[in-house]
């Protein structure tokens, strides 16, 4: 009974709360800065079939996903790690079970076993992964949303509702994004022959394949 109660005493809500609230701020500088470096490349003005260009819209998914990333590690850091399943509680449901999504990882503190099992991966590759993820991301959301504004002005809604065309935009976008992102998991690992030895915040976690023994 007293080993459970000082396991029940940790930080774990502490580190969730400020996972949260640094994720926040991250939301409002990946705006400010994908915004700030449009003006500064003349695009802030510009648009593509009335809507905004996809350039600055892409922007802010590599900015974002760097911080977070970098709170990640700094959660490993102090010795805890994210659950593997990410925490969803949508707003509304819809009939696809999904909705608006605030999703928020669950952080435990790590045991002997999880250290040790999370020190097998690969630095080099875990590495890899991430910044490749990154670039996909944005590829995904810069191409996809070209695509989406072109297909609404083909079919005319762009001329007649640009609100229209950039909500089609955004709902394709997220449902093909979250595709996309599990076509990557399930790929990486296998273009680079790794073992996807834990999953956090429902990201892989990669280790080098290990050889059998003959």
């Amino acid at each position: 009974m007293s080993q459970k109660s000082h396991q029940g005493h940790d930080f774990k809500y502490l580190f969730n709360l400020l996972f949260a609230l640094s994720q926040l701020v991250n939301i409002f500088f990946s705006l400010a800065f994908a915004e700030g470096f449009s003006e500064v490349l003349g695009m802030a003005s510009e648009t593509d079939y009335g809507n905004p260009t996809a350039g600055p819209v892409a922007l802010f998914f590599p900015v974002y996903l760097l911080w977070r990333g970098f709170n990640y590690k700094i959660i490993h850091w102090f010795g805890y790690h994210a659950k593997a399943d990410l925490n969803y509680q949508y707003v509304p449901p819809t009939l696809l079970g999904g909705g608006l999504a605030i999703v928020l990882p669950d952080f435990r503190k790590m045991s002997p076993k999880y250290k040790a099992r999370y020190q097998q991966r690969s630095k080099l590759f875990q590495t890899i992964f991430y910044l490749g993820f990154v670039a996909w991301t944005w590829a995904v959301c810069y191409y996809g949303v070209k695509i989406c504004y072109a297909i609404t002005e083909f079919i005319g809604i762009t001329n007649s509702s640009s609100a229209a065309s950039m909500g089609i935009t955004i709902v394709v976008m997220m449902f093909a994004e979250w595709k996309l992102t599990q076509l990557y998991y399930k790929v990486f690992p296998k273009v680079f022959k790794l073992d996807v030895i834990m999953t956090e915040h429902s990201q892989p976690v990669v280790g080098l394949r290990k050889k059998e023994s003959e």
